[in-house]
């Protein structure tokens, strides 16, 4: 980068920097004037919920190893437009069944809400009688839990396991 020419904005909150831009996330390239118009339209609050940087990466890392989710599961397609929104992901488990799956870096009553239009829509459109629903997340608010239980929405949290060498 040329730091003579180039436009920085560091993006703070409560005085701690949090951002840069441009940056390389990834594949994805986040610039300026992008990210400018995201938080001029979200505004600042909305904007760092929903900034969600790492969604994209964690769609491509479970398209490429969707056996994370689960043993058998198989990878169908990603960001798949449909007449209700975007699936970020849609895998298939061991038994057929398609599974509608929603990355979200931090996970709210609203992705239960959005996962449940999106495997309406999905069955709808590809007649399957019966779709899984996921929802991948680092992060997820305690109240997540009884809502997925009760919207029969299946939550996964990412997470990591430390490896010992023998």
């Amino acid at each position: 980068m040329n730091l003579e020419n180039t436009p920085i904005v560091l993006l703070r909150e409560n005085e701690r920097a949090v951002d840069v831009f441009p940056h390389l996330l990834g594949t994805t390239y986040f610039g300026i004037v992008t990210a400018v118009e995201k938080m001029l339209a979200l505004g600042p609050i909305e904007y760092f919920r929903s900034r969600g940087l790492l969604e994209d990466p964690i769609v491509k890392i479970l398209a490429d190893a969707p056996e994370l989710i689960e043993k058998g599961m198989s990878f169908v397609g990603s960001n798949v437009e449909l007449t209700d929104g975007s699936v970020d992901l849609i895998l298939r488990d061991c038994e057929g069944t398609d599974v509608v799956i929603e990355v979200e870096t931090r996970a709210s009553d609203q992705a239960v809400g959005q996962v449940l239009r999106l495997a309406n829509s999905y069955a709808s459109q590809t007649g399957r009688s019966r779709v899984r629903k996921g929802i991948v997340c680092i992060l997820f608010d305690a109240g997540i839990l009884s809502a997925c239980k009760e919207a029969e929405v299946e939550l996964f949290r990412l997470s990591f396991e430390r490896v010992e060498a023998s």
